[in-house]
């Protein structure tokens, strides 16, 4: 996937053999270049392009910007519902849905006996699989010593879960030293993950960069 900003003469090509770095050390381009994508991010139209093989993708639906690392929550709305949705599914698939019904059936009857014994006339609305998923409190595990571990996992869930999308990370390199930076950008590679990291100042370079300068005068350094 490709991205381009506005302000920046480079396409920056993400999912190749060294992970896209780009260096804004001018601070109205960085406000300017950061606020761009939160505006498209909030369903507006702006002035970054993310594009797969040619074709120009929404904005909105194909980058993900990553501005707050502590605390980082996995456990996004949209991740649990897709989970909820594939959960539903395979309980009633052909190797489920027998026991799928039981378990429901058995619900249903046991709410029906409480409200009996209740004052009132009290109905039970029909119970179905994502309610019953819902209510079990269903989310993925979010105990993580590393913050790369969990960036990590976090690509994968929205690969897998959503879509292929490019992963902003701002100022990365302010949370992590440079061993855990440098393993973490190697599994970035080789997972073939969309990632673009952009900091505001210069840190030591990784042998898993590919890094682009844009100075306090605006000169652009490759």
């Amino acid at each position: 996937m490709k991205v381009v900003l506005p302000g920046i003469n480079r396409c920056f090509e993400c999912c190749e053999d060294k992970v896209q770095s780009l260096i804004i050390e001018n601070p109205k381009l960085f406000c300017k270049i950061i606020s761009d994508i939160e505006w498209q991010l909030e369903g507006n139209q702006g002035n970054c392009v993310v594009s797969k093989d040619d074709k120009v993708l929404e904005t909105g639906k194909a980058l993900e910007l990553i501005a707050q690392f502590i605390p980082f929550d996995i456990n996004r709305k949209t991740l649990i519902n897709k989970a909820i949705a594939e959960m539903s599914k395979i309980a009633v698939n052909d190797y489920n849905y027998v026991k799928t019904m039981e378990l429901m059936g058995g619900i249903e009857q046991y709410c029906n006996a409480l409200a009996f014994e209740m004052p009132g006339n009290i109905e039970i609305a029909q119970i179905n699989v994502d309610a019953l998923l819902k209510a079990a409190g269903v989310k993925f595990s979010d105990d993580y010593e590393r913050l790369s571990e969990k960036l990590l996992d976090y690509f994968e869930l929205v690969k897998r879960y959503e879509t292929d999308k490019v992963f902003v990370l701002l100022n990365i390199h302010s949370y992590m030293d440079s061993g855990e930076i440098e393993e973490f950008l190697k599994e970035v590679v080789a997972h073939r993950y969309n990632v673009l990291l952009i900091d505001g100042k210069e840190y030591e370079l990784s042998e898993m960069e590919e890094r682009y300068i844009v100075d306090s005068d605006l000169c652009e350094i490759s």
